[in-house]
């Protein structure tokens, strides 16, 4: 039987669907460029593919497609009966997630991880800023965020979306110091990596570092394409925003964008008609 990359068994038929889904799941992860497409090419590969079709679902949710969404949580739910009890867990939490029912999939997450804690995509739904502890009306939730990490650490080791995320419920529990650390080092792992330089940003902008932000941020972003990287003024916000710094340049219309968010449990709705600077140069007003 195929697996995924944290070693999960996939109820595929093709090698091919289970290589394209192991490649779209690590760009949802990471917030990442073309996980639909990818995650498009695995279930041509095997229309019956049950965890293509809910991790693709999860893309449309966080670009607030929502009727593609329901419609590829429908297909998921369809082909769930031929699957393993992790997968139809699975397939249940992130539908459930994606139609608005966010108390049963924050509650039927954490069940699911007590016995599969390297679910990640399942994990994921949990965590950062628009998670589903975030949204959940708990006082607590950046140290629910950082106690669910810590339970599970062992599972993981040197995992770069796990430590992007220990790193960052770290920098939001009031630990900057410990998460930008831990955030260094997942980023390390993989360079490209949108959520650890999301809360990478989150870190500086904690504890007032606007020398090393601007530093991070200028070596950071040129590196890609700023069409791959269309939430990056959002990044840059973090710290500009708050400490009297602008980047100035040639502007970019990003007119119609889609600016996802950090793949967690809800939505960001689209952004339209948003201009921004070219991130390129920073200087101070």
């Amino acid at each position: 039987m195929y697996q995924d990359r944290y070693g999960l068994p996939l109820t595929t038929t093709s090698e091919a669907a289970a290589v394209a889904y192991r490649e779209g799941l690590d760009r949802i992860l990471s917030a990442w460029v073309d996980a639909g497409a990818v995650l498009e090419q695995a279930i041509a590969e095997d229309p019956g593919f049950a965890l293509a079709y809910i991790a693709r679902a999860r893309v449309h949710q966080i670009y607030g497609e929502a009727a593609d969404a329901r419609a590829k949580a429908k297909q998921a739910r369809s082909l769930a009966a031929k699957l393993t009890k992790r997968e139809r867990q699975h397939v249940e939490i992130i539908a459930s997630a994606i139609e608005g029912q966010s108390a049963a999939a924050l509650n039927g997450a954490e069940q699911h991880l007590a016995e599969f804690p390297r679910d990640a995509l399942v994990f994921s739904l949990l965590l950062g800023a628009f998670g589903l502890y975030a949204f959940s009306g708990r006082a607590d939730h950046d140290a629910a965020r950082l106690a669910i990490c810590e339970r599970y650490a062992k599972h993981y080791g040197e995992d770069w979306w796990f430590l992007t995320y220990l790193g960052w419920s770290h920098t939001e529990a009031g630990n900057p110091g410990v998460g930008r650390s831990i955030t260094e080092s997942a980023l390390s792992l993989r360079r490209q990596n949108g959520n650890a330089a999301h809360a990478l940003a989150h870190a500086f902008f904690e504890q007032g570092d606007e020398v090393a932000g601007e530093a991070f941020l200028s070596g950071w972003l040129p590196a890609y394409d700023r069409e791959l990287l269309e939430w990056a003024p959002l990044l840059a916000s973090r710290i500009v925003s708050t400490r009297g710094r602008r980047c100035r340049g040639s502007t970019k219309n990003l007119s119609g964008t889609h600016f996802p968010e950090d793949i967690s449990g809800s939505t960001i709705k689209p952004f339209h008609g948003f201009s921004i600077v070219a991130l390129a140069t920073w200087t101070h007003q």
